[in-house]
């Protein structure tokens, strides 16, 4: 099924954008903060007396991967390191890069 939208008046679009926007960042923040739980998950062994891994755990629980809790972490990682740096975007051919000038 596909789904059909009527045109919107202008001030329509910009409070359905403003909607979209906010449930965007909304599930942005909460893969992140996904990512952080399973860490301390993971490094502190929470899951050891219910489950004979942390596989075992994100598989049984989360119907996650191991893969996808790793690739969970590692967002979070990358966000936590970028937040805490100084980055700069950088290019001038229309695609962009960025510099991380610093990390601490």
């Amino acid at each position: 099924m596909i789904t059909t939208f009527n045109q919107p008046t202008p001030r329509e679009r910009k409070q359905r954008l403003y909607n979209c926007e906010a449930i965007i960042e909304r599930a942005k923040r909460h893969f992140i903060d996904a990512g952080h739980a399973l860490l301390e998950i993971k490094h502190e062994q929470l899951w050891i007396d219910d489950y004979e891994s942390f596989e075992d755990y994100c598989n049984e629980k989360w119907n996650y991967s191991l893969n996808y809790a790793n690739r969970l972490i590692a967002s979070y990682n990358t966000i936590t390191i970028l937040e805490s740096s100084e980055v700069v975007p950088v290019g001038t051919d229309g695609k962009k890069y960025y510099l991380l000038l610093s990390y601490s």
